[in-house]
């Protein structure tokens, strides 16, 4: 009777302690964030400008503060195209339109706002640069059409990462001929 006691013990203790450190593993974020600093036109930082995030798509708008440091960071945003505005009382509102964010992307916006009123409108039209500078991680998406159109020989799905063009990828084929893809290559087929 004892021993059980101290097996169902062990047993609890150890499902506890698998509960407790156990974590979820992230490998892959589905989500993007604009991020970015808020500038007048002579390079000062500007703290308490509202920053409105719009998703062009669904209509679906995220308004934030900048920090006393003139950041803002619009985190968990779904993929798909925005508009990103800034304003200030006694400061020209900016609008960025046109701002394409995918699956797990950090796109940087800096504002620089000019001295005027609120009711007068700058906007920005056009992509923003697709730079990312906030890590050091390299990834690409791959268009459904991509996908589609993917030759998969023998129906290997590591072709895939083929498709970015930041992939180095080998392959030996049952046959013993090599596949490989080298930066700015597509896949190449020695056989």
């Amino acid at each position: 009777m004892r021993s059980m006691n101290s097996v169902a013990n062990q047993v609890v203790m150890l499902a506890l302690l698998t509960l407790i450190t156990s974590s979820p593993a992230f490998g892959q974020g589905f989500t993007a964030a604009v991020l970015g600093t808020v500038t007048d036109n002579t390079g000062a930082v500007l703290p308490g400008v509202t920053i409105t995030v719009t998703n062009t798509d669904t209509g679906q708008q995220r308004a934030l503060l900048t920090d006393e440091r003139g950041n803002y960071q619009a985190l968990q945003l779904p993929p798909g195209k925005y508009s990103v505005a800034a304003e200030l009382q006694g400061f020209k509102r900016l609008v960025r339109d046109a701002i394409t964010l995918q699956v797990d992307q950090r796109q940087q916006l800096n504002f620089s706002l000019e001295l005027g009123t609120v009711s007068e409108n700058v906007t920005v039209v056009g992509e923003a640069a697709q730079v990312q500078t906030e890590t050091a991680t390299v990834g690409a998406v791959v268009t459904a059409q991509q996908a589609q159109e993917l030759p998969l020989n023998g129906r290997n799905f590591l072709q895939a990462a083929a498709l970015s063009y930041t992939v180095c990828l080998t392959i030996k084929t049952r046959t013993g001929s090599t596949e490989w893809t080298t930066p700015r290559r597509r896949l190449v087929s020695t056989w």
